[in-house]
């Protein structure tokens, strides 16, 4: 089903609407399969690059809040709107964006957009209003450049990476929540912004056309530029001779939601849960992540498969404060009063556990990029792997593994010794870098000693 067809379906419904979800390259499939999961296998369901599209009952939304696979979530107020771009006069073509404000029927999007948010803003005030708003940012403004030259002398810059120092509560409950953003303070009329992003060739830039939009948006409504402090995000998407236009649900994106504490590769939770999806942990087992960085693995694992229970560990003493620092925060500020995970320092390549007692290994591999070398990379999949055989039980253990050096463990699961075939092998994106997710089973070779 496409997304035309499935906006066309929402689009005369009173209580139906198109959400629009972002999710990492590679990871669509896993997605969508969340998606009709939590909230029904008859559910309208359109899959595109980094994207799944779907509809749902607007008085569901708190369903589509609890799905972990994605990155952001947006609402679809028009889709593939038809347009004539010249491609070379950027007037004309200019004159074509401007008055797509008027070919879309906001008053369903909005009044959706707004439930869901429970905005308290005038979606619809007066020229008067909006003058007096102005006035009032301009001042508020002024004020806070003032407080912000003031407070700049006293700054501490924030080193978390660098932190080998376990947090006390006092200072956990200073922290700030890791998915907080600013809101516009200073009036009651709506603030907005228009980000624009472009496929093809066109006479115009994306922020041209971002500022053409936004500028009939104002003219139309009277509402706020504010592309800092901003209630409502617009994003325009365009193609070669279509528009569709989303209203954004998610100021942040969502992979942020658990880690107070980023290390130099700490992996995006949404990347994490779509990896637990591969290796599907069942109540009672044990997953172990034994490179666990900032510990984003065995959380995320805690949310979205609680009834496992999760080992992890690190070489780098920091890495293993830093997990720890995220998992005290999470105690600490959401009242969770524990997670069922362990944290420990320890070489991957001699684990301090008996043979065949881990049933899952999930972990991000060093790519060779900001963590490791490609030449280091050789030896340690291949030792990893080894030692993961011996303490995964065998015939029903697997593994699922992230890396960039694909020529790594190309060599290292035909060196394992047979201890491990290979299920899956998924391409992702992961940073603008072309990864790839690798899903192991382990045979029911019996083990017979490391090298």
């Amino acid at each position: 089903m496409s997304l035309q067809e499935i906006f066309s379906n929402s689009k005369d419904s009173s209580t139906d609407c198109t959400f629009e979800t972002t999710v990492g390259s590679g990871f669509e499939k896993l997605a969508e399969k969340e998606v009709k999961r939590k909230l029904g296998n008859d559910i309208q369901v359109c899959p595109a690059r980094g994207r799944v599209f779907f509809n749902t009952d607007i008085n569901k939304y708190s369903k589509v809040t609890e799905l972990r696979s994605v990155n952001n979530i947006s609402l679809i107020g028009a889709t593939f709107l038809d347009i004539p771009f010249s491609n070379e006069n950027k007037e004309d073509d200019a004159e074509q964006i401007k008055d797509l404000v008027n070919r879309i029927d906001w008053t369903k999007c909005l009044k959706a957009w707004a439930d869901i948010m429970s905005c308290g803003r005038e979606f619809y005030p007066t020229l008067e209003q909006y003058e007096e708003a102005v006035k009032r940012k301009k001042r508020s403004q002024r004020s806070k450049k003032k407080i912000k030259l003031e407070q700049k002398a006293d700054e501490v810059p924030l080193e978390d990476d660098e932190s080998t120092k376990l947090l006390s509560d006092e200072e956990i409950e200073k922290l700030p929540e890791p998915s907080s953003t600013g809101k516009p303070d200073y009036l009651n009329v709506l603030a907005f912004r228009v980000t624009c992003y472009r496929t093809g060739k066109h006479s115009f830039q994306s922020q041209e056309a971002a500022e053409y939009f936004g500028g009939a948006l104002q003219d139309k409504f009277h509402w706020i530029v504010d592309l800092v402090n901003y209630d409502l995000e617009i994003v325009l998407n365009v193609a070669s001779k279509s528009v569709y236009v989303a209203l954004n649900l998610t100021q942040e994106s969502l992979h942020r939601r658990n880690i107070y504490f980023f290390g130099p590769t700490t992996l995006q939770s949404t990347t994490c849960f779509n990896m637990l999806q591969i290796a599907n942990p069942v109540p009672g087992e044990i997953v172990i992540d034994p490179l666990c960085g900032g510990g984003s693995i065995p959380i995320e694992g805690c949310f979205g498969f609680p009834s496992s229970f999760y080992l992890s560990g690190d070489l780098s003493d920091k890495a293993v404060v830093r997990t720890k620092n995220n998992l005290q925060c999470l105690y600490r500020k959401k009242n969770i009063p524990g997670f069922p995970v362990d944290v420990n320092q320890w070489d991957c390549t001699r684990l301090p556990l008996r043979d065949s007692i881990v049933d899952v290994f999930i972990t991000d591999l060093p790519f060779g990029k900001r963590m490791g070398n490609k030449f280091l990379n050789r030896g340690l999949y291949k030792k990893s792997l080894i030692e993961l055989a011996r303490v995964i039980v065998p015939k029903t253990g697997r593994a699922v593994l992230l890396t960039h050096d694909k020529s790594a463990m190309a060599r290292a699961i035909p060196a394992s010794k047979g201890y491990w075939n290979q299920a899956q092998k998924l391409s992702v994106n992961i940073g603008g870098l072309k990864a790839a997710v690798y899903h192991l089973n382990r045979t029911g070779k019996e083990f017979e000693g490391s090298e």
